[in-house]
């Protein structure tokens, strides 16, 4: 006989994910890895093969209750954080100004090419084949860059020159 599952319930709301389910989402949001959260979530065996790993937070990462509880918990990360598209742009283009003063074209280049990614003006393409221009025989990678990542290597700009990071909004 299967064990029941637990699922967490919100007022006046349907069943929400398992209670694993939710740690899996709670730490995947934090870190944005899903193979790490499913380890910890799951507290899987040091001799589990990392594709089974990949392969289990894969598909818990699809299942529509988790893909909800994900979306969720991003919407709450960015109002508590106050990020938004707006204020990564006046992060960036306050890099751009910082590393224009410093001389340092390198860094002017990354920040505008940060501001362009992020109003979608510039799109990286990769064409990759295999062996003898055959298509990849490999499972496709996901790269997650949150907001929150972008806004920390920002302000490791900042701090690395002296800057305070913050910016004043005047009225």
């Amino acid at each position: 006989m299967a064990k029941p599952t637990a699922r967490v319930k919100k007022p006046g709301k349907k069943a929400g994910p398992t209670i694993k389910q939710e740690n899996f989402c709670i730490i995947y949001v934090e870190t944005g890895n899903a193979s790490e959260a499913y380890r910890q979530a799951y507290a899987v065996g040091e001799g589990t093969k990392d594709k089974t790993v990949w392969d289990s937070a894969s598909k818990l990462l699809k299942d529509p209750i988790v893909a909800q509880r994900v979306m969720e918990l991003r919407e709450e990360h960015r109002l508590r954080h106050n990020v938004t598209v707006d204020s990564l742009t006046v992060e960036y283009e306050e890099a751009r100004e910082l590393a224009k003063g410093e001389k340092q074209a390198a860094s002017m280049v990354s920040a505008t090419t940060g501001k362009a990614k992020l109003h979608g003006l510039a799109t990286e393409k990769h064409e990759h084949t295999g062996k003898g221009g055959e298509p990849l025989k490999s499972s496709p990678t996901v790269v997650l860059v949150t907001a929150e990542t972008v806004k920390a290597e920002i302000m490791e700009i900042f701090q690395k020159h002296g800057a305070s990071g913050s910016s004043s909004k005047q009225s």
